[in-house]
């Protein structure tokens, strides 16, 4: 697996980017709602508990093996271990699939804003994730 990481300022952008494509696949969330609409005023809203960080998202691509697609419970894993080890475990985030290339991947779009209003700290920024 490879992941890759990306700071950006527009929630909407990166929301209707993830989960309006034809084979995107919602694989979970701690958001409330059911549309696109719903999680990006959600993040939004993180925006106002510390208005001093210029880019407050994260996007998280990880992609895999050409023929590898991993269960419902090995993403489940690999999502909760990269949002646990990159420090997002008090972060609105949502996980979801995109089967529209040679190879499958998962987009994890995350507020950098926790809510405690923290945001959460740059070690992580190689711009690349590499998982064994």
């Amino acid at each position: 697996m490879i992941g890759k990481i990306r700071k950006g300022k527009s929630f909407a952008g990166l929301t209707k980017y993830v989960l309006e494509k034809e084979e995107a696949s919602l694989i979970c969330t701690n958001l409330a709602g059911e549309t696109p609409q719903d999680f990006y005023q959600q993040f939004s809203a993180t925006k106002q508990l510390n208005p001093r960080v210029r880019s407050p998202v994260s996007h998280i691509s990880i992609s895999f093996p050409p023929n590898e697609k991993p269960d419902q419970e090995q993403l489940q894993e690999i999502i909760e271990g990269t949002l646990l080890g990159m420090g997002f475990e008090k972060n609105l985030y949502f996980a979801a699939s995109h089967n529209d290339c040679d190879h499958f991947h998962l987009h994890i779009a995350a507020s950098r804003i926790n809510i405690d209003g923290e945001c959460v700290c740059d070690w992580y920024d190689k711009r690349r994730l590499e998982y064994e």
